[in-house]
């Protein structure tokens, strides 16, 4: 796939392209050496077709063993994402679920997916290494507006013990850069990582600082690198992570900014569904206060604002997150999301 002469002559004629062989035939199980190795050929080739194409990590089947593993991979390629099981697969209950478990992760109810900015890259440290055959994690990174997104995998196919390693926002690299990003008044050092499964957050106080994973063989983790935005009330800070229950969870959030003047932060949303989680620097007995506004593009008019009042967390904790429900917003409509907490404990103002 990376044979100059035929990038040369299809440059044109599409922007979508394989980045690797097939990997699955039917009525051949996909062996785990087999599931590693087009998920390490894949980022590997996007380094160079990425650049020029939209890369194509071709189909995968979301009722095996390895459907998980597929669909993280899918989420930070940055690809389109289809499926090649049987129609009949989904007769069984147990594979339906499965099914709807896997696509809604990767897709919106609409079947629409949360596709990120760029083709996924594996991050600086980890080329020239072989994840197949060395006790090291394989790190693949892509981002969206405003966050950054990281994929961990342990490619090491049947391998008895777990490996471990380290991820940091600098892995991501318009953070490192500060490119396309200059409009954001966050915080370039400090940055929270999200782990859209377990849901664990982890605030870093330096791009470079390490975050510890380990994983056992053949599975794969996604953080969201959420970049932190500082108000000046006692240098509250706050971060907007993203959609739950999407591996690109970071996806919908097209901007998010904050004002000096009155320190209220706010984040506009394109397409989304669900809860948006918020993580804050801080829990205190306090009232968040959203106000949210749904921008409809086609109808041109704004309804009417919302208030929302959530609980903050207990007092004396460390940090937490708040996660709001937000309305559907589709059809090329925006959310836009403002956040304070009430007057008498102010994390947010």
């Amino acid at each position: 796939s990376c044979n100059n002469d035929h990038v040369y002559l299809a440059g044109e004629q599409s922007v979508i392209w394989r980045t690797s062989d097939d990997h699955a035939f039917p009525g051949v199980e996909e062996s785990a050496y087999s599931v590693a190795r087009h998920i390490f050929d894949n980022s590997m080739t996007s380094l160079w077709l990425g650049e020029y194409f939209v890369p194509d990590w071709d189909m995968f089947r979301c009722v095996e063993w390895h459907a998980e593993i597929h669909a993280i991979a899918r989420a930070i390629a940055g690809c389109p994402v289809y499926i090649s099981d049987r129609a009949d697969e989904f007769k069984e209950e147990c594979h339906a679920a499965q099914a709807r478990t896997i696509l809604s992760q990767l897709a919106f109810a609409d079947g629409s997916i949360l596709r990120s900015r760029r083709a996924g890259r594996p991050t600086a440290d980890c080329i020239g290494k072989n994840p197949l055959e060395e006790d090291v994690l394989f790190k693949v990174y892509n981002y969206n507006n405003v966050n950054g997104s990281v994929a961990v995998f342990n490619l090491r196919a049947n391998c008895s013990h777990r490996v471990s390693g380290y991820l940091c926002a600098s892995d991501v690299d318009i953070f490192r850069n500060h490119q396309q990003i200059e409009q954001y008044e966050y915080d370039r050092q400090r940055y929270v990582l999200w782990n859209w499964k377990s849901l664990d957050v982890s605030r870093v106080s330096s791009i470079d600082e390490p975050h510890r994973v380990e994983l056992r063989s053949m599975t794969g983790a996604m953080f969201v690198v959420a970049p932190i935005f500082r108000t000046s009330t006692e240098n509250e800070e706050c971060a907007f992570l993203g959609i739950r229950g999407k591996l690109n969870a970071g996806f919908p959030i097209l901007s998010s900014t904050l004002d000096k003047s009155t320190n209220q932060v706010s984040a506009q949303l394109g397409k989304c569904e669900g809860i948006l989680t918020i993580w804050h620097s801080r829990g205190v007995n306090g009232i968040l206060e959203c106000i949210i506004q749904v921008h409809d593009d086609n109808k041109k008019t704004v309804s009417d604002s919302q208030r929302v009042e959530y609980f903050v967390g207990q007092e004396g904790a460390d940090s937490g997150t708040v996660d709001l429900q937000l309305p559907a917003c589709r059809n090329g409509g925006t959310l836009l999301i403002q956040l304070r907490v009430n007057e008498q404990v102010s994390v947010l103002q």
